[in-house]
């Protein structure tokens, strides 16, 4: 499963402008909810962001800091890269994750969240946190409780993007770390140049005319169909 542009954007506005509400206990507005600047779901926002960009697995995400630390992904602003392994990590045959240069929008917002005091992508009160439940309760209030979206669907929707995009499957299978068995059977189909050469074929009149006598024998069976 994969989301629109729009799906993905109104999840992602959803938790960048979520507040916190705090109920008065005094004065006249005693009793009644109000709107604090705490943002409870920034943290949601930013993991959004990063695993959308990165088409990475949840967990390199989220427990990734900015500087090395020992078992846990890191992000190299200086060099603009991603490195999805621990310093030291075994990677899995069936789980790669290799480093990936860092899309330049990205980039500019890991810079600036650094910047503002963030030590890890995904923080919640300084620690690197998983937002699993509040990711599923953002998308729940957002889209309803019978939706399909889980975290997974992020990497999903990353891979999808760029096939459509037109992007070179070899290079995205690469950057997703996703094999090329996967990439053909799962995300082929999303790119504009899937099967082409096969319509391309048909529309040049190409088909059907790799012998002559098998022209002939369609022009002799319909005598109109002289253009197939």
């Amino acid at each position: 499963m994969w989301m629109e542009r729009e799906t993905v954007a109104k999840i992602l506005w959803a938790a960048y402008k979520k507040r916190e509400y705090q109920t008065r206990h005094k004065g006249p507005d005693k009793g009644k909810k109000i709107p604090t600047k705490r943002r409870p779901t920034l943290h949601v926002a930013r993991f959004i962001l990063t695993a959308l960009y990165t088409g990475s697995r949840a967990s390199r995400v989220w427990q990734a800091s900015f500087a090395q630390e020992e078992g846990r992904p890191w992000v190299d602003l200086e060099n603009g890269l991603f490195y999805r392994k621990a310093p030291g990590e075994r990677e899995e045959k069936k789980k790669k994750a290799p480093s990936i240069r860092i899309p330049g929008r990205l980039l500019a917002h890991l810079s600036r969240w650094h910047r503002l005091g963030a030590k890890y992508v995904v923080e919640y009160n300084g620690r690197a946190a998983d937002p699993k439940r509040a990711f599923r309760t953002l998308v729940d209030d957002t889209l309803g409780e019978n939706n399909e979206v889980v975290r997974h669907t992020l990497r999903h929707t990353a891979v999808t993007w760029l096939m459509q995009s037109g992007a070179d499957k070899f290079e995205v299978g690469g950057f997703a770390g996703m094999s090329q068995e996967t990439m053909e059977k799962v995300y082929a189909h999303h790119h504009p140049d899937y099967q082409k050469n096969v319509g391309d074929a048909f529309t040049t009149g190409r088909a059907g005319r790799g012998k002559k006598n098998n022209r002939d024998s369609l022009r002799q069976n319909d005598p109109e169909q002289t253009g197939i």
